[in-house]
């Protein structure tokens, strides 16, 4: 079920108005040839260095698959992907919200853990198409936005993020806990290029 790049180039994408078409599928050829382009003339590391901050609250968009694509192309040491990675990042952006104030939890798995112990997100039936719209509309949601608040990243919240996503997805083999492993793993590959942490 894969689709074919499409033969039109579509629309040329700058470098200084590179945002204008965000979240527009049919860009996907004139984003490939502007990360093809940045990354051949000042490299990979910079290349991500330059588009990543203003990628990342889409993070989450077509679960993750873009990040994953991202990162492992720099795992890989494989420009082309990276370049279709961020391409795909650019077309499918979707952000899911502003991040609030900081909290006090330090523990992504204890703060999950209440997630699913809170009655009126357990279990809960979300509106929205696959796992990005489902997301979304969680991130909507004020009990979802109050545990994500109330989350205090450090140093540690990457790794403790990563291990409590492989629980969760050990102890009921969820696909889309999968995308959060595997999601996870790829932020850690793209964390270096992402100034300031």
């Amino acid at each position: 079920r894969l689709e074919p790049l499409p033969a039109d180039p579509g629309p040329a994408i700058g470098a200084e108005a590179w945002k204008t078409r965000l979240g527009q599928r049919d860009a996907i050829n004139g984003y490939r040839a502007l990360f093809t382009q940045a990354i051949a003339r000042h490299g990979r590391d910079a290349t991500l260095r330059k588009y990543l901050p203003d990628l990342l609250p889409g993070i989450g968009c077509a679960a993750f698959h873009p990040l994953i694509r991202t990162g492992y192309g720099v795992r890989f040491g494989d420009d082309r992907a990276v370049a279709d990675g961020l391409a795909y990042w650019a077309i499918a952006f979707v952000p899911l919200g502003p991040l609030g104030p900081v909290g006090t939890e330090r523990d992504p798995r204890a703060l999950l853990e209440s997630v699913h112990a809170t009655r009126a997100l357990a279990g809960r039936d979300l509106p929205g198409h696959r796992i990005t719209g489902k997301m979304k509309s969680a991130a909507e949601l004020p009990e979802f936005q109050a545990k994500l608040d109330a989350l205090a990243p450090d140093d540690t919240t990457v790794a403790a993020l990563a291990a409590a996503t492989v629980r969760i997805y050990a102890d009921g083999g969820d696909f889309t806990a999968l995308h959060a492993v595997t999601g996870t793993h790829a932020f850690r590959l793209l964390q270096p290029f992402i100034t300031p942490p």
